[in-house]
Order: structure tokens, then sequence, then C-alpha cells
């Protein structure tokens, strides 16, 4: 199990990546697609898949982290 301190950590590490890829993909996809409701789509579908995969590598990297 997690401490305190360890959680903190890892949530923080899970924000700032995120912040980090959401901002990327924001950028290139106005950068790229004109149109104001297809760019706001995919920017929404691009955040939320690299929310998945990243809330869950994250997560991962962590527990490894925790076994002795």
């Amino acid at each position: 199990m997690q401490t305190r301190r360890q959680s903190v950590v890892e949530v923080v590490t899970n924000t700032f990546v995120g912040m980090t890829g959401s901002w990327l993909i924001t950028y290139g996809t106005l950068s790229l697609i004109s149109d104001r409701v297809t760019s706001t789509t995919v920017t929404v579908i691009g955040c939320t898949v690299w929310s998945l995969v990243r809330g869950y590598w994250i997560r991962r990297r962590f527990a490894k982290l925790e076994k002795p």
C-alpha cells in the first residue's frame, strides 16, 4: 500500500504529465485543423485517450515501485 507521500507524488506526476501532453495535443490540433468543431472534437478525443493511457501507465509504474 502507498504512503500518503507516495500518493501525492503519483498524483502530482500524473497531473504534470497530463497537463503537458494535453497542451501539446491541443496546440497541435488547433494548428492543424482550422474548423472549430472538428478541432474541438479531435482535441477532446485525443485528450481522453491520452488520459486513459497515461493514467494506466503511470499507475503501473508506481505500483512497481511499491513492491519490495
